[in-house]
């Protein structure tokens, strides 16, 4: 039995798409703001222009905004949709197993790039993120793999050489180099 099928036989009620969203979009605001206090310690190098802190509050900014488009959105839809004319057009949804294992490997990754670094972790995640979104569960594993691999190491060097910014190398590798 694979764990990541898309669809549960779990007895959850059905909701809709609007209240998805605005729960969705709720997350992603707090998750966010979070993000964005959380990467105000982080220590400013003089190795660069653009310091160690930039691109965290940048993506922390990034998200902000999505998640209050994605809310602003689903509340207009659910204004439209409780219209006693309109109630006819909205659509009930059914529970998706990956509404449990993204947020709970989103924060594996966050744990886990402490102990193990950027590199090690986002391959990581890359493919069990890749299995858990795939629709029939039926993978090519090699080519998770490779991808998850090279998008990694496309970013790791990205960050190293285009931006002169090193990611984390954690705490495992450094006891072992």
């Amino acid at each position: 039995m694979n764990i990541f099928n898309k669809t549960s036989k779990l007895k959850i009620p059905s909701i809709s798409e609007e209240v998805r969203d605005i729960i969705a979009g709720s997350v992603l605001l707090v998750f966010s703001a979070f993000t964005f206090f959380s990467s105000l310690p982080i220590k400013i190098t003089a190795v660069s222009k653009i310091g160690s802190d930039f691109f965290p509050k940048l993506i922390s900014i990034l998200l902000f905004a999505i998640g209050m488009l994605i809310l602003i959105n689903a509340i207009i839809r659910y204004g439209k949709c409780h219209d006693d004319e309109a109630e006819a057009s909205c659509k009930e949804i059914e529970f998706d197993s990956s509404i449990i294992f993204t947020p709970l490997l989103i924060l594996l990754y966050f744990v886990l790039t402490v102990y193990l670094g950027f590199v090690l972790t986002t391959i990581l995640y890359l493919n069990f993120q890749i299995r858990v979104m795939h629709h029939n569960g039926k993978v090519n594993r090699l080519l998770v793999l490779l991808l998850s691999i090279g998008f990694t190491l496309l970013v790791y060097f990205g960050f190293i050489y285009g931006f002169r910014l090193y990611l984390p190398f954690g705490k495992i590798p450094e006891m072992i180099f």
